[in-house]
């Protein structure tokens, strides 16, 4: 009987291990989606139903009813053009959904008006170009030295792509990318904005002040740590992911983002406690097995298969040693 409590807190132990903690720094922004999802009406609101992943930005979106007409990011590296003079860049945005205003700076004049280059079209001479009259869900704006806007470009319109940050690992957030931007000819494409929703248990909505970058030519990538980014499967209890009791991780076995609950707690959101909950119950030990697998990115499984990973170590875990000696302490009474 010792033997099988020692082997089922083994057991609890390594199916609970969690991929690390994703790093909020702006990763590359990922490619085009392999992943379908269905996308609600507002387009603030997507599920990944092969992978058990749902997001909800909605409580981000700036309605019409409010106060605040677009998020305001200042990029929070500092900048210097061919001539060494500094420059910063602003990027104005709503969450799934379009500016309520237009910044000044952005309105189109007759100097200057915003123009997509539609899909399919050749704009390489600067011909077949469509004015942007509405509908921007972001803007970057140039800032020089003296802090005052000089240049703006439209950096998306809507609606959004949706694309999970790590296809190996849906709780590691989300990705909105707003396409159709300003075209650019010595990119010679739209510019495009992608906002990663990095899923860290962090009550702040939009920060004032993160780095943003542009990895590959005319797209520009921002990464916003929020539990936002977190799918739903993870629940939310006394505003904490997990209920503060727990990780947000991917199951593996069931094809689903979960929580991960610590000791003695439960549920989809690890509020329910309960103190005699030290190990699982012997009716979740399988009856017969001598080896297990696991990987930091993907836990545990009884195949290597299941949770082999490029780049992973592979631990493998012998107990036969537990099994044999439940059976000779049966035989012995």
């Amino acid at each position: 009987m010792v033997s099988l409590i020692l082997l089922s807190l083994i057991i609890y132990e390594c199916l609970s291990t969690l991929s690390p903690t994703p790093n909020p720094t702006t990763a590359a922004p990922t490619s085009a989606p392999s992943l379908s999802y269905n996308e609600e009406e507002d387009h603030c609101k997507a599920g990944f139903e092969k992978v058990g992943s749902t997001y909800d930005l909605c409580p981000l979106t700036l309605g019409s009813n409010g106060q605040i007409h677009y998020y305001k990011v200042q990029d929070a590296r500092n900048l210097t053009d061919h001539n060494g003079d500094s420059y910063k860049y602003e990027y104005y945005f709503n969450v799934g959904a379009s500016l309520r205003t237009i910044p000044p700076i952005c309105e189109n004049s007759v100097n200057y008006t915003h123009r997509y280059c539609p899909t399919g079209a050749d704009c390489t001479a600067g011909n077949n170009l469509i004015d942007i009259t509405e509908n921007v869900w972001a803007y970057q704006v140039r800032t020089g030295s003296t802090s005052v806007p000089d240049s703006c470009w439209a950096i998306g319109q809507g609606p959004p792509e949706w694309r999970v940050i790590d296809e190996e690992d849906t709780s590691n957030g989300v990705q909105l990318t707003y396409n159709m931007g300003d075209y650019d000819t010595s990119c010679h494409s739209n510019r495009q904005f992608n906002i990663q929703f990095v899923c860290e248990d962090n009550i702040l909505f939009v920060p004032e002040e993160e780095p943003a970058y542009e990895h590959s030519p005319c797209s520009y990538t921002l990464a916003v740590p929020s539990q936002y980014g977190c799918p739903i499967e993870c629940g939310v209890f006394d505003n904490k992911v997990c209920g503060g009791q727990g990780l947000c991780g991917y199951d593996y076995t069931n094809d689903a983002s979960r929580c991960f609950c610590y000791n003695k707690y439960s549920g989809d959101d690890c509020a329910t406690y309960d103190e005699n909950a030290d190990v699982p119950d012997e009716s979740q030990v399988p009856s017969s097995f001598s080896t297990f697998y696991c990987t930091m990115t993907k836990g545990c499984a009884y195949s290597a298969e299941d949770v082999q990973n490029e780049g992973d170590v592979l631990v493998a875990y012998d107990l036969q040693q537990f099994s044999s000696s439940d059976s000779a302490a049966g035989q012995n009474g």
